[in-house]
């Protein structure tokens, strides 16, 4: 018997709740397990509008037949561990340079038959840092390329559509604005950008930020934040576009099909997951070429470009001071302003050419990266390692 326990935090609006809800909707669909148990982080009250998600909460299992997938940071691994699951896989993510270092001798502990990463730049880090590299497996997280996918080019009688509206970068990511130029997501990097570029002052172009503002505590006056940490003043800006509504996640493919390129200055990602929707929707997407992060993998797959690149500035240690002891000593790779610059305005002045580059991104999505191709890896390394069977 195959039954899996993935104790995890499902109900938030982040990556990784998403991509818990996602992996284990695939892994449902697929019947790839006798039985699916959703066991919530218990300091949060979950309720899952998915019937199907809902329905396999169940708070109190007996883990000892479980193959059991826990999705917290390491530090919770040996209270699940002491309830003796059949076999114990933990999920960790981290962005940056280094990792806390009783982190390694967790996920190297004996009872922790494997690691999943959502990358293998994660991986990498991990190895690094002296995690055993046959402790880990990079499984990477998937997009629904049937709900993220482009807009048609004709409607139903075949007459071609046209959009009229300016030539839209869009960025869809969070931003903790109380700490402005501080946040991992580079968005001050990428403000910085349409003002120096002259973007702000051309009517035929229009940048819409969604920010995602759930890592902040409290509500905040965004367009003061802005104003105060990066001394712009946004209501002057007659073509930015801030958006922090909490949209449902059925609504969000219509925000990149209205867009024309998409923007992320990040300074690290484990995986990427709105670059690879962005992807999915055929949108040419700009990242920084940065060897630790995740989404390298679907962007530069076998050294085949399927992103538009800006060269990475330099390295800047984490002030763990707002980030948190986890980021202790590591450090962010920071992209390069004038590069962003220059890859942006040749977006604008090249469109056709880089509409090819969003197909060809589309492309890779679809053949490698669908939450049910992510199922199938899943079950081919847990067979691989007699942990399935």
């Amino acid at each position: 018997m195959n039954n899996l326990v993935w104790y995890s935090q499902v109900h938030a609006n982040t990556g990784t709740a998403n991509f818990c809800r996602s992996q284990c909707l695939s892994l449902h669909k697929l019947k790839l397990f006798d039985s699916i148990n959703i066991v919530p982080d218990p300091f949060v009250p979950t309720t899952l509008k998915e019937p199907v998600l809902q329905a396999m909460i169940q708070r109190q299992v007996d883990l000892k037949d479980k193959i059991l997938v826990q999705v917290m940071w390491p530090e919770r691994w040996y209270a699940t561990i002491s309830e003796h699951p059949k076999y114990f896989i933990g999920y960790n993510a981290i962005e940056g340079t280094k990792i806390p270092y009783n982190w390694v001798s967790i996920m190297n502990d004996d009872d922790v038959d494997l690691v999943i990463t959502m990358s293998t730049p994660m991986s990498k880090l991990f190895i690094e840092n002296g995690v055993n590299p046959n402790k880990l497996f990079a499984l990477g997280h998937g997009v629904d390329t049937d709900k993220f996918k482009p807009l048609p080019d004709k409607d139903s009688n075949g007459t071609k559509l046209g959009y009229v509206r300016p030539y839209t970068f869009l960025y869809v990511n969070g931003w903790r604005t109380s700490i402005g130029r501080k946040d991992r997501k580079g968005p001050e990097i990428l403000l910085d950008a349409w003002y120096k570029g002259g973007f702000w002052q051309d009517p035929d172009v229009q940048l819409y930020m969604k920010l995602n503002m759930v890592y902040e505590e409290q509500p905040r006056d965004i367009y003061a934040d802005i104003k105060k940490h990066l001394g712009y003043d946004l209501t002057q800006w007659k073509n930015v576009i801030i958006d922090d509504v909490n949209y449902p996640e059925e609504e969000l493919p219509k925000i990149y099909k209205n867009a024309d390129v998409f923007v992320s200055p990040t300074k690290g990602e484990g995986f990427g997951i709105t670059i690879a929707e962005a992807m999915s929707t055929g949108l040419p997407v700009i990242v920084p070429f940065n060897e630790y992060a995740g989404y390298m993998d679907f962007c530069y797959p076998n050294n085949v470009k399927k992103a538009i690149f800006i060269r990475i500035d330099h390295t800047e240690e984490i002030d763990s001071r707002l980030m948190g002891h986890l980021y202790s000593g590591s450090k962010w790779h920071i992209p390069s302003t004038e590069h962003l610059i220059q890859q942006m305005w040749s977006c604008y002045k090249n469109k056709e050419k880089v509409k090819k580059i969003g197909l060809d991104g589309r492309e890779e999505i679809v053949k490698n990266w669908t939450w049910d191709s992510a199922s199938f890896k899943l079950v081919t390394e847990l067979k691989r390692r007699g942990i399935y069977g």
